[in-house]
């Protein structure tokens, strides 16, 4: 089920208005899996359907800020992805088969560090890995 904000205005709409979660309008999206409304910080308001893992992975291939990635869903996300992870202290390694890099992350602060970000991204694009369905 789709937000409100994202439902046909009228019997036999083709659009959707896009709202922020103040009341404003923003933009027609002919498309509702396209529906995403904006807040005013610029953060996306993402349909109920999205998970977690997807957020992140958008959050790091559209090159947001690498920092403040949440180190725990990172490693949720490459478990995900197919890697292998094995753990030596706060050392987190992941490997995947057909992948030549092994990915070596540490907390700091309960976050990812923003190289390591920069890592996993591009890997991410090195090997065209995705999220499937």
């Amino acid at each position: 089920m789709l937000p409100s904000s994202c439902q046909p205005s009228g019997a036999g709409a083709a659009a959707h208005a896009v709202s922020s979660q103040d009341g404003r309008f923003l933009a027609t999206r002919a498309d509702p899996l396209e529906c995403l409304a904006w807040t005013n910080s610029r953060r996306p308001v993402y349909p109920s359907f999205v998970g977690e893992h997807e957020k992140l992975y958008e959050h790091i291939m559209l090159r947001r800020s690498d920092a403040g990635v949440p180190f725990a869903a990172l490693c949720g996300l490459l478990k995900r992805l197919g890697f292998d992870e094995r753990i030596r202290g706060d050392h987190h390694i992941f490997a995947k088969g057909h992948v030549e890099e092994i990915l070596n992350l540490q907390p700091k602060g309960g976050r990812a560090k923003p190289y390591q970000v920069r890592q996993i991204r591009e890997a991410l694009l090195k090997y065209n890995l995705r999220l499937e369905d």
